[in-house]
């Protein structure tokens, strides 16, 4: 019995640190201070200004976003955004982290198609602490969303800001669409290293106590 809880409680741990929390609330863009107009849900999509606060726990920067939606406009699930809203925009939110400690970015990127478009109105930067991790361009052309994903090694202990940004001087106002954003904590290998020597002692100890008893 003895036995049992404690294989329980090692896998619980494993699963745990294998499975950590998102460290970014509204990372889904589903949670709004305010509500849609008529005309934006007639329209499927609502142009945030910088420095509206609608988007609940992100900052929308430089010029606008659109909360695009009902599949329109490139939008994921349910509510997404397009960082080009009526010019090169930004969504930023920090988050605690610790020195040295890696941390995984995950989000699915998706495309504006409306109207005319090149690639370089397509493009999105996406940084930490306004140091440039990646620079990506959403296609022209999109079959289907693309998930990315991306490490990040924090050299901060306290708060770290991650903010996604349009930039670029090529015509109109269809640009790059993100949508379920997360940030986690990647386990130390010295961490995992132990859950799994613990589980497998454990697990072979219970092996041999089921042999014992047949």
């Amino acid at each position: 019995m003895k036995t049992s809880k404690l294989l329980a409680g090692l896998v619980l741990s494993l699963t745990a640190a294998l499975a950590q929390a998102n460290l970014l609330t509204n990372g889904s863009f589903e949670s709004f201070s305010g509500s849609f107009s008529a005309s934006n849900l007639a329209n499927n999509y609502k142009l945030v200004a910088a420095g509206n606060a609608f988007i609940d726990s992100w900052t929308v920067g430089n010029n606008s976003v659109d909360v695009v939606f009902n599949s329109a406009y490139g939008a994921i699930t349910d509510h997404s955004i397009d960082i080009r809203g009526g010019g090169n925009g930004s969504v930023a939110q920090s988050f605690g982290t610790t020195a040295g400690q890696q941390y995984l970015l995950n989000f699915d990127l998706s495309s504006n198609l409306t109207g005319t478009n090149t690639a370089n109105a397509k493009r999105l930067d996406v940084s930490f602490n306004d140091v440039l991790l990646q620079t990506l361009y959403a296609p022209i052309a999109l079959a289907a969303p693309s998930f990315q994903s991306f490490y990040y090694t924090a050299t901060t202990t306290g708060l770290t800001t991650l903010k996604f940004s349009s930039y670029t001087s090529a015509g109109g106002q269809y640009g790059a669409v993100i949508d379920n954003v997360s940030v986690t904590a990647v386990p130390e290998p010295e961490t995992l290293a132990m859950l799994l020597a613990g589980l497998g002692l454990m697990g072979s100890i219970a092996l041999r106590r089921n042999k014992s008893n047949v």
